[in-house]
């Protein structure tokens, strides 16, 4: 009897633990945000096939999470009620993307708007460390679903302008329209760019720290991270960057939230 007891007792202790252990995998924002949570670990950041993206290097990063999609004009209208923000402007191309595609990723918001955005929400923007990181889904390929070079298969994987294969959007597509990386995060490559949390320095990478590099602490523009919709497809690589001064809206351009796993 005693045996049996004490087997349940340890039973219960690992089922409660499993259970905590589950929970952590995934959480939930208030703005609907469903975040992933990625283990901490190592990589090779950036890359020394472009000078803008070199040197390639190694890079330490605590456990963190993102957003499992880009956000959405849905969400973002709900944080504009709330707030009594004005909405974004539509682009040139739907004069009601804002409030007619509520599954669209939410575009023409620049980073101090995305940047107020994530602190509403409860989260923060993510470093480019992490979303380089988090994009690559554990593999050291340029393209997680084929090895080092582009072909005609990314058409579907990454949404480009409606090219061919998944890809019939001509313009953005509803978030999750294509298939996740391993991380199951959707979008990371393709349909906008997402607003980072890092401002740009040319000569970052050569005297970043290895763990958990934040970017330089002053700069005149801000980094985005994976691609839009309307960019070449060589372009769609983890180590890709561009940036732009924190004021500047575009069609192309949204943004994802993460936040700390401490």
């Amino acid at each position: 009897m005693i045996k049996k007891v004490v087997l349940l007792f340890f039973l219960a202790i690992f089922f409660i633990f499993d259970m905590s252990h589950a929970a952590e995998k995934t959480k939930k924002l208030k703005d609907g945000s469903e975040l992933v949570y990625i283990a901490s670990g190592s990589f090779q950041m950036g890359s020394d096939k472009h000078d803008y993206i070199s040197p390639a290097h190694k890079v330490q990063i605590d456990a963190f999470y993102i957003g499992r999609y880009e956000v959405t004009n849905a969400q973002y209208k709900r944080y504009c009620d709330k707030t009594k923000r004005k909405y974004p402007l539509n682009p040139v191309w739907d004069s009601d993307y804002f409030l007619g595609k509520p599954d669209y990723p939410v575009i023409n918001v620049n980073w101090k708007d995305a940047a107020a955005y994530v602190k509403w929400a409860g989260g923060r923007l993510p470093t480019e460390a992490e979303w380089e990181y988090a994009a690559r889904g554990d593999k050291t390929a340029y393209y997680y679903w084929e090895g080092e070079y582009y072909d005609e298969h990314i058409s579907d994987y990454v949404n480009k302008n409606g090219m061919e294969g998944k890809d019939r959007w001509q313009y953005t597509s509803p978030a999750g329209s294509f298939p996740p990386n391993p991380f199951g995060l959707y979008d990371m490559l393709g349909n906008v760019w997402e607003w980072v949390a890092d401002w740009y320095d040319r000569d970052y990478y050569k005297k970043s720290p290895e763990k958990n590099p934040k970017g330089p602490k002053s700069g005149d523009t801000r980094l985005m991270k994976g691609g839009g919709w309307k960019d070449t497809p060589q372009e769609y690589t983890y180590a890709e960057k561009n940036m732009w001064e924190p004021s500047t809206i575009s069609d192309y351009v949204g943004f994802r939230i993460a936040a700390s796993a401490k």
